[in-house]
């Protein structure tokens, strides 16, 4: 697949989720901040969160500086190396494309949170009875699609 074709698929792509996951997380702040929990079907629960950490809340209590490094910094910079590498290397195949889209739109729709708030705003949570992720947003969504399908296309290419 040539760069060209590479980038036709991948923006549209990116900012639509990138877009998706910012209104989202507005809409959470602007009607579920300050309320209770809502619960539907017994298995997602809409539940307003600011999370200063990463997923799990992990390094939420760290110094400041590290945590702007190790969650903004370190983050930032490797989603510029994996644009570098998509608009450097032709050949890619849909799903590679698909998946850098997703990883670029997931991991950006978090970063401006975390540059524009200093926290990410998370409002999803998934579970039954004692079994449930922890809360999360439409951003770690598309990340772990993304992931899901580089690995298995690296599973399958070998």
């Amino acid at each position: 697949m040539s760069i060209a074709r590479q980038l036709m698929l991948l923006l549209p792509t990116a900012i639509f989720w990138l877009g998706l996951d910012q209104w989202s997380k507005q809409w959470a702040a602007d009607h579920m901040a300050g309320h209770p929990p809502t619960t539907y079907g017994g298995i997602l629960t809409l539940v307003y969160s600011q999370n200063l950490g990463a997923w799990g809340s992990l390094g939420a209590s760290w110094p400041q500086p590290l945590r702007w490094m190790l969650l903004s910094l370190m983050p930032a910079l490797l989603l510029a190396g994996l644009a570098y590498q998509i608009l450097r290397q032709p050949g890619k195949t849909r799903w590679d494309v698909l998946a850098c889209a997703l990883l670029l739109a997931g991991g950006l729709g978090n970063l401006i949170d975390r540059f524009r708030l200093g926290y990410v705003r998370d409002f999803l949570h998934l579970g039954y009875g004692p079994l449930g992720t922890n809360i999360f947003n439409v951003a770690d969504m598309v990340l772990m699609v993304g992931l899901g399908i580089l690995l298995a296309g690296h599973t399958r290419n070998r």
